[in-house]
């Protein structure tokens, strides 16, 4: 009986950490933000982004260049697909 009740929480628990997951990012994908990039470094300018929307990006340490663009009102979506 105390099992099934532990195992009821854990499932609780995961249940409710998705489901704040799932609202965090649906928030996110809402957001939108305006970047100016003038010849700056790829790697600082997915920094950048990653600060902006809040969100973890990890770039290949082997990347490199810069790019130059202006990016008004884009989602987080949007900012990586052009700067991709």
């Amino acid at each position: 009986m105390k099992r099934q009740g532990i195992k009821m929480k854990k499932i609780i628990l995961i249940s409710l950490v998705l489901l704040i997951s799932v609202a965090v990012l649906a928030y996110a994908s809402d957001m939108t933000s305006s970047f100016v990039f003038s010849q700056e470094s790829l790697q600082s300018a997915f920094q950048d982004v990653s600060m902006a929307f809040n969100v973890s990006i990890v770039v290949d340490p082997t990347v490199s260049g810069n790019i130059t663009m202006n990016l008004n009102n884009v989602t987080l979506d949007q900012a990586l697909s052009t700067m991709c």
